[in-house]
């Protein structure tokens, strides 16, 4: 809830010393890493190209926003 102070518990399960990221140690990691990049390039694009053809009405009290994408206000 808003205002009120929360506590948590975490429990660690296991520690990995720091080292060098390595394709026969850390595969899972890379790839997981390299697909959400590569999801987040798709979402990304498909915004910027849907965008230029897509209206949507914007309130004026948000035009001084900072869109996380440039381009939805013609203004």
């Amino acid at each position: 809830m808003k205002g009120k102070p929360e506590i948590k518990i975490i429990k660690l399960l296991n520690k990995t010393k720091p080292h060098i990221a390595d394709i026969n140690t850390d595969y899972q990691q890379i790839s997981d890493l390299a697909k959400a990049h590569k999801k987040t390039k798709l979402i990304s694009d498909w915004i910027r190209k849907t965008q230029k053809t897509t209206y949507i009405k914007i309130d004026d009290s948000f035009y001084n926003c900072n869109f996380k994408y440039k381009g939805w206000l013609s203004k």
